[in-house]
């Protein structure tokens, strides 16, 4: 049976009740003054009735407002700010420290592509999965949550999932069969534990997903709560009913400020962020997809969105991105019946190329060998 690293706790943003339930005073001041724990305990307690119950709530604000609201002397105020942005500034690390550490991964259960990103979907990344419609993008996430929420016992994370689901195309039953032949979680209990892990929203556009994901990094059910998979699915759709330039393609400050967004929320909360894409037309700002025949088929949302993803993951059909142009969904989906998908890592900085034969079955997503 396959051994998963313990997940340690999300860094970056925490709640200031943890921060004080772990306190250890440090020299944070010229005179070598700090607050001691059980006043940061008291101080904690009252600025929680106030609303100010997580970090980033102490360091935005100005060390006046923290005086007041926390009902201290100034002196304490920039003590406190001080002691708070020192617990959760990540410690620096040398290249030999990150070598022989552990890397959190999510396994994808296809051995090639695990092999080639290194174990699998990484935590502190951006993964893109791009490809036509009917390809198993969303197989391929189900499958993927699966896994994250399983019970260790089934080689599962037994870790907290967010699905993101913009086009209702989640499926409670889908998860739980994939879980079922897949990871042979028969048992009742195990069955009912790996659904209660996952958490599905909706969304109608990009701007409710800004406001989504904003929530997120203050959240104490996401921060505190063990998530360590976020999937959207898709960004592409959520496009579509947002404001687009000229080109058709979203404008790139929201674009960018989205990218940035999930970015920060893999890299500063430890997670694994997983969206999916679809592909279009070549405009002037977009990015290839993978090793495609056709160079005018491309991702779509343009090269803004492309720079802010950290790995993308190409699924296709044998030649189908080429027709892709030439088809509505439906049509496209009759062309691909009986063709062979393939499944490609376009973007990795941490992975070798890899091209794999996959196939939709009951099971999820699997390798053809």
């Amino acid at each position: 049976m396959a051994h998963h690293p313990a997940l340690p706790p999300p860094s970056g943003d925490r709640a200031l009740k943890r921060i004080a339930a772990t306190w250890t005073p440090r020299v944070s001041m010229s005179d070598d003054a700090h607050v001691e724990q059980p006043h940061l305990a008291r101080i904690v307690d009252r600025l929680a009735i106030r609303g100010v119950t997580m970090a980033s709530d102490v360091l935005c604000r100005s060390w006046l407002d923290i005086a007041h609201l926390a009902d201290v002397d100034r002196t304490t105020a920039k003590l406190l700010q001080t002691e708070v942005a020192q617990a959760i500034c990540p410690r620096p690390q040398c290249a030999l420290d990150i070598v022989k550490g552990k890397r959190i991964t999510i396994p994808t259960q296809i051995p090639t592509l695990d092999d080639s990103l290194r174990g699998g979907i990484h935590v502190g990344h951006v993964t893109e999965l791009v490809g036509p419609a009917g390809a198993g993008k969303t197989q391929f996430c189900l499958s993927l949550a699966a896994t994250a929420a399983a019970p260790a016992t089934h080689n599962g994370l037994e870790t907290g999932v967010l699905y993101v689901d913009t086009e209702r195309r989640f499926s409670a039953s889908r998860v739980l069969e994939i879980a079922r032949t897949r990871l042979n979680v028969t048992d009742h209990q195990d069955a009912t534990s790996l659904a209660d892990r996952i958490a599905v929203v909706r969304t109608e556009n990009i701007e409710d997903l800004r406001s989504r994901v904003a929530w997120l990094q203050t959240s104490l059910g996401v921060v505190e709560g063990g998530v360590r998979l976020v999937v959207i699915d898709s960004v592409a759709a959520m496009a579509r009913c947002s404001s687009k330039n000229d080109a058709g393609i979203p404008d790139t400050e929201t674009l960018g400020v989205l990218a940035a967004s999930l970015k920060r929320l893999a890299d500063v909360f430890g997670v694994a962020v997983v969206v999916t894409n679809q592909v279009a037309s070549r405009a002037t700002s977009s990015a290839r997809v993978g090793a495609c025949d056709d160079e005018d088929i491309v991702a779509a949302l343009g090269i803004q969105w492309a720079h802010g993803v950290n790995v993308r993951v190409a699924m296709d059909f044998q030649g189908a991105l080429a027709e892709q142009r030439a088809c509505t969904a439906a049509t496209g989906l009759e062309l691909h019946r009986g063709r062979q998908r393939w499944l490609e890592v376009a973007k990795c900085p941490h992975a070798h190329c890899a091209r794999v034969a996959y196939r939709v079955t009951e099971r999820g997503v699997e390798e053809i060998v």
